[in-house]
């Protein structure tokens, strides 16, 4: 580190980012596979009403990211994150439009 002129700031993104503070956001969900060992460091529960968080038991590191695989049929939980996260992302879609609409 000392060789590079670099100096280890750990607490940065916590403390320039607002950490969990994060009550005006809007619009996200935070996906915790349980079997990630560092899921602990996540935000586990709902914030807001738009600011929510999904436990998937059988999840790992961004599984619910990836497309559906036949390998996931025995993993319903993860089947179920899938379809939540895109029900919100439809459903917050469908709100902008409609504010748009008011808004002309």
């Amino acid at each position: 580190m000392h060789e590079w002129g670099v100096t280890p700031r750990p607490e940065w993104a916590r403390v320039a980012l607002g950490g969990k503070h994060i009550a005006s956001a809007t619009n996200i969900v935070f996906s915790n596979g349980l079997l990630d060992p560092w899921h602990g460091g996540g935000v586990l529960r709902n914030l807001s009403s738009s600011v929510l968080a999904i436990l998937i038991p059988s999840g790992a590191h961004h599984i619910d990211l990836m497309f559906s695989d036949p390998a996931d049929d025995g993993y319903p939980d993860i089947a179920w994150a899938r379809n939540f996260e895109r029900a919100q992302i439809k459903q917050w879609v469908d709100e902008h439009k409609h504010r748009s609409r008011l808004d002309v």
